[in-house]
């Protein structure tokens, strides 16, 4: 089976018997965000000779960059 796509996709392999195929970079966002994937989780793509973890894919590295924390005078109390 050939898919013909533009996006890059994706699988993650959460276990041996727990992969998710077929996703692209905004669900990979969307299981970062969420805190279900990060740097260790092994991942797959077209073009790779086998599974490595997120973080040493270069498009995936901003998935887990975290911002500085927000300076003291800018912080309000709610």
């Amino acid at each position: 089976m050939t898919f013909n796509t533009k996006y890059q996709v994706y699988h993650v392999a959460f276990a041996e018997n727990n992969i998710k195929n077929f996703l692209l970079f905004s669900d990979l966002l969307e299981l970062a965000k969420k805190g279900v994937i990060n740097q260790q989780t092994y991942i797959w793509k077209k073009g790779l000779r086998t599974w490595i973890t997120a973080g040493k894919i270069p498009e995936l590295k901003p998935l887990f960059w975290l911002p500085p924390e927000v300076p003291k005078e800018l912080r309000e109390e709610y």
